[in-house]
């Protein structure tokens, strides 16, 4: 049996939105939080980090400069 998933949607619930940018987390799993923000065109978001956590991007479409260790880089689906 085949199941499709959307990659638009990780299911969840929405736990910050505004004009620029909507962002959902699922919690479903015991120790992973899955997140997704949807950026809006020409908009941009405040740096964060995680401490003693890993972050993953996986950009599904778009293409964008982002800052990572202090460094700008250029980045697309």
């Amino acid at each position: 049996m085949n199941t499709l998933i959307n990659i638009n949607d990780i299911g969840g619930t929405v736990t910050k939105e505004d004009d620029r940018y909507v962002v959902k987390d699922n919690t479903l799993l015991n120790n992973l939080v899955v997140s997704s923000t949807d950026l809006k065109p020409l908009k941009s978001t405040s740096g964060h980090n995680h401490r003693g956590q890993e972050e993953v991007y996986f950009l599904v479409r778009g293409a964008g400069e982002m800052e990572l260790d202090g460094k700008e880089i250029n980045v697309k689906e």
